[in-house]
């Protein structure tokens, strides 16, 4: 397990490794981390960009949004980042 960094969250090993594999940067996990909308599932979390967090993300970070970054999910375990994907089709989350 990672240390804890400044926005309060830690990193997998496998989250680390996702990362590198599917080329998400930790700029765009940070991006998630405080703006992004969390969704309980039955055995965690998940974190992603719904359309009133990409609305706070623009006003916050003004014209220069990265599309990439709104595609991305991240499952967590408490303040533990267990693993980061792209997402392709829509979250189910019924």
């Amino acid at each position: 397990m990672g240390e804890r960094n400044e926005s309060g969250y830690i990193l997998s090993d496998n989250a680390r490794r996702r990362m590198r594999q599917r080329g998400i940067s930790l700029d765009h996990l940070e991006r998630l981390w405080d703006f992004g909308a969390l969704h309980h599932r039955s055995g965690g979390q998940v974190l992603y960009f719904d359309r009133a967090a990409r609305r706070r993300l623009e006003h916050d970070c003004g014209d220069g949004r990265d599309d990439k970054a709104f595609g991305i999910y991240a499952v967590i375990d408490g303040a533990v980042v267990v693993t980061v994907g792209h997402r392709y089709r829509n979250l189910r989350l019924h």
